[in-house]
């Protein structure tokens, strides 16, 4: 089962564009139609360490949620810090960047490789210094900043054996988003999500592409 769900999973450098809102997250390797005026554009660069894309060269539909609800998120956030746990490209704690919800950012994966992957697209996309890159964050005895907005995209299994992570590092009334998990499996992550004691403001959930 779980190497059926893997070999729907690829890496790509590209991807079709996707808009939402005033966003568009496009590849930085293919030439992208003009901006509208007042889009944001992201461009991503991956690798083989961040499944970014489906078999179709699409966004999975579980990014493609939380970009909406961070594009929603932007005319009313606060600025402050964004925890993007299970970063892969990076995508989603660049965007909360450069759409001014915060203004400070921590990626952490655990794969060496796609916190590489985000580290680069951060710098790609100019927000290389106002964030931090961080493999596997649990091992990290130094300080990291509380995040004030927190959204993991992440397999079921994986996003409740870090719950417990998350919640110390989410301040008081976090706004936090997953996704990336089956509907059926939903009553797994509820109950990691009550014994962390974290409030959820947004909860998506997406079957694997």
């Amino acid at each position: 089962m779980a190497a059926a769900l893997l070999a729907a999973f690829t890496f790509a450098s590209s991807f079709a564009p996707l808009e939402v809102g005033r966003l568009r997250v496009a590849p930085a390797r293919v030439a992208a139609p003009p901006l509208v005026p007042g889009c944001t554009q992201v461009l991503l660069d991956a690798d083989e360490f961040t499944f970014l894309a489906t078999t179709r060269g699409d966004l999975h539909a579980s990014t493609s949620m939380l970009l909406s609800w961070l594009e929603e998120l932007r005319p009313s956030a606060p600025a402050g810090r964004c925890l993007d746990y299970g970063c892969g490209s990076g995508v989603l704690g660049i965007v909360a960047l450069r759409l001014g919800v915060v203004d400070y950012a921590v990626l952490t994966d655990v794969s060496e490789g796609a916190v590489a992957c985000a580290r680069g697209n951060a710098e790609l996309n100019g927000v290389g210094t106002r964030c931090e890159c961080v493999a596997n964050l649990p091992s990290i005895s130094r300080p990291v900043p509380s995040a004030h907005v927190c959204v993991a995209n992440m397999l079921a299994g994986p996003l409740c054996s870090v719950a417990l992570d998350i919640a110390g590092r989410a301040l008081p009334n976090c706004q936090l988003a997953l996704s990336g998990f089956r509907r059926a499996e939903l009553p797994a992550i509820s109950a990691a999500r009550r014994d962390s004691a974290v409030m959820l403001d947004s909860l998506s959930d997406s079957a694997i592409m």
